[in-house]
């Protein structure tokens, strides 16, 4: 045996053995961080592998000499030669990787048993958390309410977390309202852990009573208080964010991507007013007293704006209270949202309302960047997300506007707004499947708004060839005590297959067009607005003349371009206007400089055609 060790110590073997474990332990580290990215079960299998590769490494070790003179094969001993003395510190290496060895081995065919049986087919939840309104303790009044203006600021710093998964407003507060049967919903949205705690804003000091519930035990994993006077209570947040971190995911990096959304000591003194402001203006839309409380919270941040100009949050807070679509909405919000990024320039949130209204007045390229810029302070931010998947079909590059509105529907799967916006998505892609998937979750978060997506829905079915459904449907809505324009248009619907039915039909169009097109319009007119059924009748039918004609009335750029790039109305696409319209618009400049639109290609240096 002492034989054996001198040998191993003159070929060098355990020292390239050590060489190995080294790196593969920091091969696996680095695959842990990653691991929400990686495949299920890649650490496991790459642990195997990499075991596998050990006794290769032993027995290149044992006939080569790897240096950093190159790979030389090792010679057998000269006889003149002697093996060189083994040390102390030879036995403690070879045990190491004997316990190397032994753990490796127990670790690949003794796994430790689970508590309980994985149910097949469900992923495995890491690192994804819920953070619920604070319960308010002792408020005066109603004002002075701050539970969930203080979740949604938590919630918004922990989404800068890189490798956190941060579920959104809508989800939160569905949990929060489930009551007892809320460890078992947020089991079923694979959430692994719940922020909820108390909190008390009295006399100038703030107490924040936090604790991580663990799912699906609902067992506190931790719980802590954390007390000091309101003008600190950033620096608290920060506090309480640190310690949820280390409780949820201690390997994290609890240092926020770009910084924190501000630094301790700012907004010290207006910082109870933004919150108490930001609860205000929250108040749903059931609430009786909706529009006092809203308009509360709205003066609320003005004067906090006043008190302290340099309080960033409070001017994002104010640029989205004044957030209008409206030249007076643009200008004001605008102007805050300005002012709260030149004191910080990672708030996405303002830099969403920048690109919106950059998107509104056509200037594309400055649109990307914006929401590019608001992606970039924070990834994972909902609002932000949204309007830019929202922009991206309105510049005909769909499949991504489909994949960012997923990916907010991943953090906010309970939200009817966010579901809303991926079927919209996924008809304009073209994905059938997708789309109705999540018209059948809108209308189960909303039950009572079934004929919000009602043509949605007899659209998609239509496209899948599931026509006795879709016929059903249109049926229901177009019929009986309707508009004018709705009857004829249930005629172009049976006429998009049947040639016979179509006699007529332009000249109805024709009609509509000109008894509405001066009108305001109403978007929630019952069964459906007067422009839709012009539009895609014109795309089903006609020669898209009336259709471009409807769209280029509209007062909102944005909507203008909707109907070009559903993924079925071709004869928009390839009518002479729209060519002109991308031109005149430098909307060909923009496809050039950030991609171009699913529908369309370039040809040659200065022509584009679409399909």
């Amino acid at each position: 045996m002492q034989r054996l060790l001198c040998e191993l110590k003159r070929r060098r073997v355990l020292n390239t053995a050590s060489l190995f474990v080294i790196g593969a332990w920091v091969l696996l580290q680095v695959a842990e961080v990653l691991q929400d990215m990686l495949p299920a079960g890649i650490i496991r299998w790459l642990f195997i592998a990499l075991a596998s590769l050990y006794p290769l490494v032993i027995v290149v070790g044992w006939f080569f000499d790897i240096s950093a003179d190159g790979i030389k094969r090792t010679p057998p001993l000269p006889p003149e030669e002697v093996l060189p003395p083994t040390r102390f510190m030879d036995h403690v290496v070879l045990a190491g990787h004997l316990l190397v060895i032994a753990m490796v081995s127990y670790l690949i065919f003794s796994p430790p048993s689970p508590v309980e049986a994985p149910v097949a087919g469900t992923p495995v939840k890491r690192r994804t958390i819920a953070v619920l309104a604070f319960e308010d303790l002792a408020p005066v009044s109603e004002d002075d309410h701050i539970g969930g203006a203080l979740a949604e600021e938590l919630r918004q710093g922990l989404t800068r977390t890189a490798g956190l998964r941060v579920m959104g407003t809508k989800t939160s507060e569905i949990l929060q309202a489930a009551g007892e049967s809320r460890t078992e919903l947020a089991n079923e949205l694979e959430i692994s852990t719940l922020l909820q705690g108390t909190v008390r804003n009295e006399a100038g000091q703030l107490t924040v009573d936090a604790r991580v519930i663990a799912i699906p035990d609902g067992n506190p994993i931790w719980q802590a208080s954390f007390a000091g006077p309101i003008n600190d209570a950033i620096r608290l947040q920060q506090d309480i964010m640190r310690s949820v971190i280390g409780a949820v995911a201690p390997s994290l990096d609890p240092d926020p991507v770009n910084g924190p959304r501000a630094e301790a000591g700012q907004c010290a003194s207006v910082y109870d007013m933004v919150l108490r402001g930001r609860q205000l203006s929250a108040t749903p839309s059931s609430d009786p007293d909706r529009d006092k409380k809203r308009q509360r919270g709205r003066q609320l941040i003005e004067q906090a704006t006043e008190i302290d100009p340099e309080c960033a949050l409070a001017w994002e807070a104010q640029a989205l209270n004044d957030w209008s679509y409206s030249l007076g909405g643009f200008a004001k919000s605008g102007a805050a949202a300005r002012r709260a990024l030149e004191l910080n320039d990672t708030l996405p949130e303002a830099w969403s309302i920048l690109g919106e209204i950059a998107e509104q007045e056509g200037r594309w390229s400055d649109a990307e960047e914006y929401f590019l810029k608001g992606i970039y302070s924070d990834p994972t931010n909902l609002r932000v997300n949204l309007m830019y998947s929202e922009s991206l079909i309105t510049r005909g590059r769909v499949k991504e506007a489909l994949r960012h509105a997923l990916d907010v529907y991943r953090r906010d799967p309970a939200s009817s707004h966010v579901n809303w916006r991926v079927q919209f998505a996924a008809t304009y892609a073209g994905e059938w499947d997708v789309a109705l998937e999540h018209i059948r979750l809108f209308e189960e978060l909303r039950p009572s708004s079934e004929s919000v997506l009602w043509w949605n829905k007899a659209y998609a079915l239509l496209m899948k060839g599931d026509s006795d459904r879709s016929m059903q449907i249109f049926t229901e809505y177009l019929t009986g005590d309707v508009p004018g324009y709705a009857k004829w248009y249930f005629t172009c619907v049976k006429a998009r297959d049947d040639e016979s039915l179509r006699p007529r039909l332009n000249e109805a169009m024709a009609a509509t067009y000109e008894e509405y097109v001066d009108k305001e319009q109403d978007v929630w007119a019952y069964p459906i607005n007067w422009a839709w059924p012009v539009i895609s009748c014109d795309a089903w039918i006609g020669d898209g003349d009336l259709a471009v004609k409807t769209a280029l009335s509209v007062d909102i750029t944005e909507l203008q371009w909707y109907a070009f790039f559903m993924s079925e109305w071709k004869v928009l696409r390839q009518h002479p206007r729209f060519r002109e319209m991308v031109v005149e618009s430098g909307l060909i400049d923009y496809w050039r400089q950030w991609g171009w639109a699913d529908y369309c290609e370039p040809v040659g240096d200065s022509d584009f055609r679409c399909d």
